[in-house]
């Protein structure tokens, strides 16, 4: 069932340094509401970033709820954050009051995604596929870039000091994502699985997909005049990495070009390429990283709640004893008051 217009965002995602943001420029232009205060450019996003920053700012909530950050992906077991359906139900209830088609771009929704599908009966998503090389390589010349012009951090010191942990990264958004899309096939949600390649290069009509797939009417600038091939960084920069993880990537690769090719010729889709990934050895590795991660994360997140736990015991404590000395201090006032009554 297709739904469209400004009763379902469309939501737009991916790894980072994907392409996101240009796919995210063309909809801003062809008149798609993607938030009132918008991330704003920097030297390796000329352009912009065109995230809405209070569903940035939900989405790193959420990650942090987890004892995570978009640098430091959770399990997706323990992807969970009290409040979030509320959040998501007033976002949408303000969005549709404007009464024009609107969405969000952040690929922090690989991560999240699970907690909209649970507040909305219906989404609409388009994922951009890029090769995870050239994701992986453009992250580390940002974190390079970032720390040499000294508005870096230890983050992005460690990024470019470790291209396996950029790696490890990209593997655990695309298992995230992959894992909900194979879910998300038996459901009423509407995805549309795009490479990065075939947007750039004028073969995918982002308008055409927008109409077709979701019913949105989006007219405006054109790919050409938004496309800056100059502000990309070349597919061809390629950061070396452990093998096992490179076959891994490799996998992935191969099973998202295979689901975005059927999109690209508006085939049905066919699920059996992401079985087929889960049986490739690289697969097993890529998913045995995520299911590593899960084991610990959801320790992690049961050794928190037993914290939170034993605070509020603590809290719980404290107030009885502050009640205990206040009614105490209210005693000796009375028994002082006794003492000294009629004395003059």
């Amino acid at each position: 069932m297709r739904m469209g217009g400004i009763e379902t965002p469309l939501l737009l995602t991916g790894f980072h340094r994907s392409g996101t943001s240009f796919v995210a420029n063309v909809f801003h232009e062809g008149g798609l509401f993607l938030g009132e205060k918008l991330l704003g450019a920097k030297w390796s996003n000329p352009y912009g970033h065109f995230e809405d920053e209070e569903v940035v700012h939900f989405h790193d909530g959420i990650l942090s709820d987890a004892m995570g950050s978009w640098y430091l992906p959770p399990a997706v077991s323990s992807v969970y954050s009290h409040g979030a359906m509320e959040w998501i139900a007033h976002y949408t209830m303000r969005r549709r009051a404007l009464q024009r088609p609107y969405g969000f771009k952040d690929p922090r929704l690989c991560l999240t995604i699970r907690h909209w599908a649970a507040a909305l009966p219906h989404l609409n998503v388009i994922y951009i596929h890029r090769d995870p090389n050239a994701c992986i390589a453009s992250i580390w010349k940002r974190a390079w870039g970032d720390y040499r012009h000294g508005s870096g951090s230890r983050v992005n010191k460690f990024l470019f000091s470790n291209p396996d942990f950029i790696a490890k990264i990209y593997l655990e958004y695309a298992a995230s994502f992959l894992s909900f899309l194979q879910w998300s096939s038996a459901q009423r949600h509407n995805i549309s699985v795009l490479h990065y390649e075939d947007v750039t290069s004028g073969r995918v009509d982002l308008f055409g997909v927008a109409a077709r797939r979701f019913g949105l009417t989006l007219s405006g600038a054109d790919r050409g005049s938004i496309y800056d091939q100059g502000a990309v960084t070349a597919s061809d920069s390629i950061v070396e990495v452990d093998p096992v993880l490179a076959d891994a990537l490799g996998a992935f690769d191969r099973t998202f070009s295979a689901l975005a090719e059927q999109d690209r010729l508006e085939q049905p889709r066919d699920m059996s390429v992401c079985q087929a990934f889960g049986a490739t050895a690289a697969g097993q590795a890529a998913l045995g990283l995520s299911s590593k991660r899960d084991a610990a994360a959801v320790a992690l997140a049961a050794e928190r709640q037993r914290l939170q736990g034993l605070q509020r015991v603590l809290r719980a404590k404290e107030r009885a004893l502050a009640a205990i000395h206040t009614e105490l201090d209210e005693m000796q006032a009375a028994q002082n008051g006794q003492d000294t009554g009629g004395v003059t």
